[in-house]
């Protein structure tokens, strides 16, 4: 079933303890439930977080600026570690995103982060927990910011697991349109090969929010001849 949320900044000076903190508005659409949430960056770079619910106890949940081998453990034996960075598009903008990990011996999870726009997706085993569809910085808006579904015809919108469609048309001259569906966001690379392994062409490269894509492959200057599709995600 398809669950849209939200969060909005509603103050940046909330204070606990002569501690100053943002306060979030938390709004789940499926189940009606909103409550406040409690953020701060502390001078060690860690973001922290509590809920309205529970607000004697603080969780880490990032670090600003955080680089390839930076880990932190929360709780004792959950491990967070940053295991990768890439460049890629995001909402239109070139942005470095961070691949975070998760493990605690019995759950394992992956997260992508960016400085600006914050969490964008994550996923473990099972496939996606969350994905970010859209957001407002400083009354700018990137993506979608909808908050409601249409219908429940929208729920076979999302995918559920990856798929590459037979190109079309095939046999094709001299261009065809390749599809795939993505049921987490991911870094994506889409490349084509000739007979002999040789690499023709790459024509996807960057990260992916869950959703479903095509991409149209022009062969017009390339022999008569049978190619490859490699998908790597």
């Amino acid at each position: 079933m398809s669950h849209l949320s939200r969060t909005t900044v509603v103050d940046t000076s909330v204070y606990f303890d002569t501690i100053a903190y943002c306060k979030l508005y938390r709004e789940l659409n499926y189940s009606g439930l909103q409550y406040y949430k409690y953020a701060r960056l502390r001078i060690d770079s860690f973001y922290v977080l509590f809920n309205e619910f529970d607000s004697t106890e603080t969780h880490i949940y990032y670090k600003k600026n955080a680089v390839i081998g930076d880990t932190w453990t929360i709780g004792g034996n959950t491990v967070y570690a940053i295991e990768d960075t890439f460049v890629a598009n995001v909402f239109g903008e070139q942005t470095t995103i961070k691949l975070l990990t998760r493990d605690n011996g019995l759950v394992y999870i992956q997260e992508y982060w960016t400085e600006k726009f914050g969490k964008l997706s994550s996923q473990d085993f099972g496939g996606i927990i969350d994905d970010l569809q859209g957001c407002v910085i400083d009354g700018i808006v990137y993506g979608d910011t909808t908050f409601t579904i249409v219908s429940v015809e929208d729920e076979s919108e999302t995918p559920s697991s990856f798929y590459l469609a037979q190109n079309f048309p095939n046999p094709f001259n001299p261009s065809t349109t390749l599809s795939w569906e993505l049921p987490f966001g991911n870094w994506q690379t889409l490349k084509i090969y000739d007979v002999l392994g040789n690499e023709i062409a790459t024509l996807v490269d960057g990260f992916k929010p869950v959703g479903k894509y095509e991409v149209k492959f022009d062969a017009s200057g390339l022999a008569s001849g049978v190619y490859f599709i490699k998908t790597i995600n």
